[in-house]
């Protein structure tokens, strides 16, 4: 099976379940009648090909299979901050925050890490803006996880290796002790001074200070606990630098507050280190709501409810598509040098990238991406239509989407086999009929589902032929939504 396969099984489940409990509740000729919105939260680093993933997931598993449900996605820092303006705007805030206030929103979950930036645009009701592109990576609480098990590979070797999967992965005994004191590492005012101890039954190992051979425990001190934890810690500091400095560098207003929500941002440990980080940069002020863990769904069930937010976001890469342009003698490379089918006179450049949304670009629901295309075929092929759209996360995108740092997001495909070509242009080229097809391409990159929508429309507006989309499987090639 796939994983998208298993995560369908899985998610079949949630929604049988969630169903059964309504109608027990609600009642099913109430449960019939009414619409549901599902909204799914994404880390925001994920690509378009992982969301479109997790879509499918969700069809299966039957979620807007009634034709009045609707599947939504929402980025998870941006349900965390939606979570966090309506904590804040408590009456038993101590400083609720201000119209033009800046906050950053640090995602520390199980995977992942986010860090968005947000102005708050308006506070009744509240509406917030993507300040500038956000950023984050794979250093997430399991990041931790992985440090602890290298460790335990070099210094106990084939002893550790050779103990089964299920005695030493995700779930077992062994990992959930140690889950245990993960989460409540730096708690303790002397928690460097504690000692730790996770069962595992391990073979060909000498008593010593990091096993009790007696008792089968692993033994560890609070140094080695931060040797776990640091590299993720480190990485979350680069991470929330780059967005501190981007954030003075093209803006003069005070940062602040950071926000620190997920799972991982409930740890002691990351509070304390963060806080002491927040505050060697200028004094800024570190929060953390009650049940951080929480703020991301909670955000999602508001976004729901109350349309909390982020009305504008920020491009996280330039995207564009391909395109044949006139060559430019002396610029252009002669290897993408080709002739139009149409003018056979006419000399060409292939693989042209046009840049249709730059980096740091403010888009909204709204925004699109616009292309008028020029296809010519004879009468005897498919005038259906393919493209590619790509992305560059350098900030100087190079010319051709042929150079290296271009990515490809997905591939548009535009199907005029049952579509009426007689308002189209013919002509005869060595007495073979060839048409001429135009029309405008139409890319939402941020609508309110938070998918990748595209259309294809003729003058007038009228839409033609039928668009699919085909996801590259890079999961870390950026969206916009």
């Amino acid at each position: 099976m796939s994983a998208t396969e298993v995560c369908g099984d899985f998610l079949t489940k949630i929604y049988q379940y969630t169903f059964e409990y309504l109608k027990k509740r609600l009642g099913a000729p109430v449960v019939e009648m009414t619409s549901f919105e599902f909204w799914f939260t994404v880390p925001a680093i994920w690509s378009y090909a992982a969301k479109a993933a997790t879509w499918e997931a969700a069809r299966h598993a039957g979620f807007g299979s009634r034709i009045c449900d609707t599947v939504n996605f929402i980025p998870e820092p941006e349900a965390a901050a939606g979570a966090t303006l309506s904590w804040a705007s408590l009456n038993n805030s101590i400083r609720p925050v201000q119209k033009g206030e800046i906050l950053i929103i640090c995602d520390c979950g199980g995977g992942t890490v986010d860090v968005i930036t947000y102005i708050i645009t308006d506070t009744g009701p509240f509406r917030f803006d993507e300040l500038i592109a956000g950023a984050g990576g794979k250093c997430g609480s399991t990041f931790v996880d992985r440090n602890f098990h290298k460790w335990m590979s070099s210094r106990f070797g084939v002893a550790f290796d050779d103990v089964a999967a299920e005695k030493k992965g995700v779930g077992s005994r062994f990992m959930r002790e140690f889950e245990l004191h993960k989460h409540d590492f730096g708690h303790a005012d002397n928690f460097l001074d504690i000692q730790f101890e996770v069962p595992l039954v391990m073979c060909n190992v000498k008593n010593g200070r990091n096993y009790d051979t007696e008792d089968c425990q692993v033994k560890l001190s609070a140094k080695d606990m931060q040797t776990f934890f640091e590299p993720a810690v480190n990485k979350i500091k680069q991470i929330l630098k780059q967005q501190v400095d981007a954030v003075r560098h093209k803006h003069s207003d005070n940062i602040l507050k950071i926000i620190l929500v997920g799972g991982f941002g409930d740890s002691p440990y990351l509070n304390n280190e963060l806080a002491l980080w927040a505050k060697s940069q200028g004094n800024i002020e570190l929060l953390c709501p009650e049940n951080p863990q929480a703020a991301v769904v909670k955000g999602a069930a508001l976004r729901g409810l109350q349309g909390i937010k982020s009305s504008k976001k920020r491009a996280r890469a330039h995207y564009g598509i391909e395109m044949m342009r006139e060559f430019r003698e002396g610029i252009d490379p002669e290897s993408l040098a080709a002739y139009d089918p149409w003018n056979i006179n006419e000399k060409v450049c292939l693989n042209r990238a046009i840049w249709k949304i730059r980096k740091g670009d403010s888009i909204d629901e709204k925004s699109r991406i616009s292309q008028c295309i020029e296809v010519t075929n004879s009468d005897d092929e498919d005038p259906s239509f393919s493209a590619d759209l790509y992305c560059c996360k350098s900030d100087n995108p190079p010319e051709y989407t042929s150079d290296q740092g271009v990515d490809i997001v997905g591939t548009l495909h535009l199907d005029l086999s049952r579509s009426d070509l007689q308002h189209f242009k013919t002509k005869r080229i060595d007495g073979v009929k060839y048409w001429k097809i135009e029309y405008d391409l139409h890319i939402y990159p941020a609508p309110s589902d938070g998918l990748l929508h595209v259309r294809a429309v003729m003058n007038g507006g009228k839409e033609i032929g039928v668009t699919t989309i085909r996801y590259e499987s890079d999961m870390e090639v950026p969206t916009l939504g």
